[in-house]
């Protein structure tokens, strides 16, 4: 079972999923690979990732997310086909094991603004987040912060002792004061999930980092969706590979409006000095 970590600000929305894969033999959770993708870039208005069952089982489930959710671009919808399209697989046997949580992390446009959210799609956790057997039927729940220039986390999969995430919170509080970049609060988070040492969270993380949208303004799909340099107004993807990993860029897949892309991947190019002070600054640029 991945890590899914979600923090919240009232101008960005970032998502961090570990990429390590482990499977139950007997009573015994085994520890398979770290190139699990869990990720997807719902456009401009969510990114999604999931903790639970792998498989659904013909295909993986990050797939299935991403080809269930071609066709619309409201979350809301996006939330209500992937429960109804759960609920189906579930009652015909092909979700093994049988519990499975999707966390929508974006934005929720009401009375003409946008506000950060959460939401859930599981049959494996309660509205206040505590873990229950697997359910016969999937639940939608959503959290919205109201709250202006409060960091909002939610942590689900695997626990994050409160200890953590309160060393999480300080750390993103004050590295946002410094006026570090929201590239650079990715890549921090990822190290706090590391430093806990829980053996079944990978090393290979995925971060995805959503501006928040014009509201009023029909949601964007493809376009910006796997931009990854800090682009201000488009969605970007930052991937943080274990040590010693194939040097290849992952991304994480791509759906709504018509689009479903999977497994893309490239070879990049060494980022100069000068880029990677852009794209991980410790804190505000100086004056030339």
């Amino acid at each position: 079972m991945t890590i899914v970590v979600s923090l919240l600000f009232p101008t960005h929305v970032v998502q961090v999923s570990d990429r390590m894969l482990t499977f139950q033999v007997g009573s015994k959770t085994v520890r398979q690979e770290d190139k699990w993708n869990k990720a997807t870039v719902f456009g401009d208005r969510a990114a999604i990732a999931y903790t639970g069952a792998a498989r659904v089982p013909d295909q993986r489930t990050d797939q299935w997310i991403t080809e269930t959710l071609m066709n619309v671009t409201d979350v809301g919808q996006a939330m209500a086909l992937l429960a109804a399209a759960a609920d189906d697989r579930l009652k015909r046997g092909q979700i093994r094991p049988p519990g499975l949580t999707v966390v929508f992390a974006g934005w929720s446009e009401q009375l003409g603004q946008m506000w950060p959210a959460v939401g859930l799609v599981t049959n494996i956790l309660t509205p206040a987040g505590a873990s229950t057997a697997p359910r016969p039927k999937f639940d939608m729940f959503s959290y919205e912060s109201h709250v202006g220039g409060q960091l909002g986390i939610h942590v689900a999969g695997q626990p994050m002792p409160i200890n953590a995430k309160n060393a999480l919170a300080r750390s993103v509080k004050n590295a946002v004061a410094k006026g570090t970049s929201m590239a650079a609060v990715a890549r921090l988070t990822a190290m706090k999930i590391t430093e806990m040492r829980n053996p079944y969270v990978g090393q290979s993380f995925l971060a995805v980092v959503l501006p928040r949208p014009v509201a009023g303004r029909p949601a964007s799909t493809l376009v910006g969706a796997v931009q990854t340099g800090p682009h201000p107004d488009s969605p970007c993807s930052y991937f943080f590979p274990a040590p010693g990993a194939d040097p290849l860029y992952v991304m994480p897949n791509i759906t709504g409006g018509g689009v479903a892309i999977t497994d893309i991947s490239v070879i990049p190019r060494a980022l100069t000095p000068e880029e990677v002070k852009a794209h991980f600054r410790a804190g505000p640029p100086k004056p030339k």
